[in-house]
């Protein structure tokens, strides 16, 4: 008998479109590579949910949070491909005979990127999903190990013996802050570009997955969140509530209630594993991390050349599970796509679920722009002074001989008026 089937994973995912936003462009992923037997969200409602319990198959395990990003209902279509792009491509790469004989975690971290690239490709070619994009938070269980690939801002945090740890590392602008440390944790979670992300799939045609490993305990529970939750829950609020919750369900619910009550500015989906089996360890006390980085091989190829599954039907299914954009959100066919990965970044203040942080991002144009005419000014003002001064150098008369010509401004200072034709002397009496 397979090891690998005595450990049962039980699932609580759960997505919710929020208090504030039209439309929900999260989405989930659970998936028994074993059986393959796939569930994600169901864009076309505001919230979806998924209870699952089985046994880990021999090809393993793997949930995933995602959150899109992008111009019109782009967003969307962006994560509906995450999360099912994935799982496929891991089922392709685990039955190739090439690709086959990668660990795991290659294997996991290959699936991610080709997911990248389809995306990047359907966003190119496909006038009203310019732009689009989404993060990308993964966890796979195969033999005992938890392996985590992370490509935006969504979190994975882990929950061993009432300790919990943050296991993944938001790719954004303040997270590079806080480790420069220019910015503390408290000012980051309120900073006005905490949004800002440095990475996501689809936004350029290559992306660095980071991907560590975590061997799994015995009652270990994993969270899969998207920043809709992370930014209103705190780490040790998160804990207590899976504490004192009796049920995955019941905790899952409170903690989507609880960003909701404190404003719900953002969509919110939380998937949430509990791992058991007697053929995991147990902990020791005090329970410890083993975190581990893994790098990627030089081996690994950058690029495959067939497709497990046809992108196109697959672009239909998430256009078919989202709303239609109308004309006037499709953007204009003839614009030449922003080639800039900063501004790619940014795509998601583009975004209708993020129009409170429209005034900032033109806020913060404008002062580029200004910055820019002040340098602008300042370098022609320059150029100016010196074609006037070379100028002058040219006209400037021969020395004369006299021993004060040398003291002659280099602009006469001689008034108008003295040219002027003195009055004749007025007529005397004689």
């Amino acid at each position: 008998m397979n090891t690998q089937r005595l450990v049962k994973v039980s699932v609580y995912a759960q997505t919710d479109i929020g208090r504030v936003r039209q439309n929900n462009e999260d989405n989930f992923l659970i998936a028994d590579l074993t059986e393959r037997m796939y569930r994600t969200a169901a864009t076309q409602d505001h919230h979806s949910v998924v209870t699952a319990a089985f046994n880990i198959g021999e090809r393993g395990f793997l949930a995933a949070v995602s959150d899109g990003m992008g111009g019109a209902l782009a967003g969307e279509v962006a994560s509906h491909l995450a999360v099912n792009a994935v799982p496929l491509w891991m089922e392709k790469l685990q039955q190739d005979s090439q690709t086959s004989r990668f660990p795991f975690s290659e294997q996991f971290r290959l699936a991610v990127e080709q997911t990248n690239k389809l995306i990047y490709k359907q966003s190119q070619s496909s006038p009203q999903l310019v732009g689009m994009g989404a993060t990308f938070t993964g966890a796979a269980f195969f033999q005992g190990q938890l392996y985590l690939a992370q490509v935006g801002d969504s979190r994975a945090y882990v929950v061993r013996d009432n300790r919990i740890i943050q296991a993944t590392k938001d790719q954004s602008l303040v997270e590079q802050l806080v480790e420069a440390g220019y910015l503390t944790e408290e000012q980051a979670r309120e900073h006005a570009y905490k949004n800002v992300i440095l990475q996501a799939l689809g936004a350029q045609p290559d992306t660095a997955v980071i991907m560590d490993r975590l061997t799994v305990f015995q009652d270990d529970i994993l969270v899969l969140c998207s920043d809709g939750l992370s930014n209103k829950v705190r780490d040790a609020e998160m804990l207590d509530i899976l504490s004192r919750s009796r049920t995955l369900e019941e905790a899952g619910r409170r903690l989507i209630e609880l960003a909701n009550e404190r404003g719900g500015e953002d969509n919110i989906t939380a998937v949430i594993c509990r791992f058991q089996g007697e053929t995991l360890p147990r902990s020791s006390s005090p329970p410890s991390f083993d975190l581990e980085r893994i790098e990627r091989r030089e081996d690994l190829p950058l690029e495959l050349t067939t497709i497990p599954f046809s992108a196109d039907e697959l672009l239909t299914e998430a256009l078919e599970h989202s709303d239609h954009p109308s004309e006037e959100d499709i953007p204009d066919p003839q614009r030449e796509p922003d080639d800039d990965p900063a501004s790619r970044m940014n795509a998601r203040d583009d975004n209708p679920r993020h129009s409170e942080r429209t005034l900032e991002r033109y806020i913060a144009h404008l002062m580029i722009g200004i910055l820019i005419l002040i340098f602008l000014g300042a370098a022609w003002a320059v150029a100016w002074y010196l074609k006037i001064r070379e100028e002058g150098h040219q006209e400037r008369p021969e020395p004369s001989a006299h021993p004060m010509a040398r003291h002659k401004p280099f602009f006469p200072l001689t008034h108008p008026w003295t040219a002027l034709p003195r009055p004749l002397p007025s007529p005397r009496m004689v």
